[in-house]
């Protein structure tokens, strides 16, 4: 990794970081953890389920579909990629 991508990616693990150690949940958060995510990795949408409630924001799966996609991925093995297009 080159000295660019690292100084970048430590922005945005401190951005990160800070966030949450600042208090209130992730959940709280979301929005601006994700427009963090966003500045280095781009995304048509993101899903988060935490503590049982369906987050989402942008283009994403209802949550039905996200239920039986969670399933599926979880039946997954676990050191796998998956993606579409």
């Amino acid at each position: 990794m080159n000295v660019e991508k690292r100084r970048v990616a430590q922005n945005v693990h401190e951005k990160l970081m800070s966030r949450i150690a600042n208090g209130g949940s992730v959940a709280d958060h979301f929005d601006a953890i994700v427009q963090t995510v966003t500045s280095i990795i781009p995304y048509d949408g993101a899903v988060g389920w935490i503590g049982g409630d369906f987050i989402a924001q942008g283009s994403t799966p209802t949550e039905d579909q996200f239920t039986g996609l969670s399933a599926f991925l979880a039946a997954s093995q676990t050191n796998s990629v998956f993606h579409t297009d």
